[in-house]
């Protein structure tokens, strides 16, 4: 069961977000020139410099697991995250268009959000990515792609098995992204 959880735990951790990136890019209605210009830039922004960060500072010692089990061992990540994220939102704002501009400034809210909460509390990022994703691709997709709910109950157990987080970690995750996420799709949008 161990083995199972780990292999849920990677494969809706770290690989869940550059996917929903792809998915963003190719359905947020980019002419060609504009995916040609935004997907590298986005993907190093967004994907590339957080993800070289946190294998950087795990074999230097700064962080104790590729997780970041250790809620003050965050901080300096989510704020390069955060750094990020705004300058690849500058790129979108001025070589994207209106949509996804918007589902940029909806994921950097919540990645903010986020960074405050982990100040005080620590709150389930495997989480969050699945219910973000999972929503932003329906959306995108018209509401068509329900499966892919099933990750939210997985990541869940997953986490939860492998001790990574509490029942509560893992529901603040659950409920306050989903909420973002979805005041964004319905009022924003």
């Amino acid at each position: 069961m161990k083995r199972l959880a780990q292999v849920i735990s990677i494969l809706l951790g770290p690989f869940v977000w550059p996917i929903t990136l792809i998915v963003i890019i190719f359905r947020s209605g980019l002419s060609t020139q504009q995916i040609t210009v935004l997907l590298p830039i986005v993907l190093l922004l967004q994907v590339g410099i957080p993800y070289f960060y946190i294998f950087r500072a795990y074999k230097l010692k700064k962080i104790s697991d590729l997780d970041i089990t250790k809620r003050e061992e965050r901080y300096k990540t989510m704020i390069i995250t955060c750094i990020s994220f705004v300058s690849s939102l500058l790129f979108i704002h001025f070589f994207g268009n209106s949509l996804l501009l918007k589902l940029s400034i909806m994921t950097l809210m919540i990645l903010v959000i986020n960074t405050i909460i982990t100040f005080s509390w620590k709150i389930s990022l495997h989480m969050t990515l699945n219910v973000i994703s999972a929503l932003i691709i329906n959306y995108l997709y018209h509401w068509q792609l329900p499966f892919l709910y099933l990750s939210i109950p997985l990541i869940f157990w997953s986490r939860l098995y492998l001790k990574k987080h509490t029942i509560m970690q893992l529901i603040g995750g659950l409920v306050i992204n989903g909420a973002i996420a979805l005041f964004f799709i319905f009022f924003v949008f």
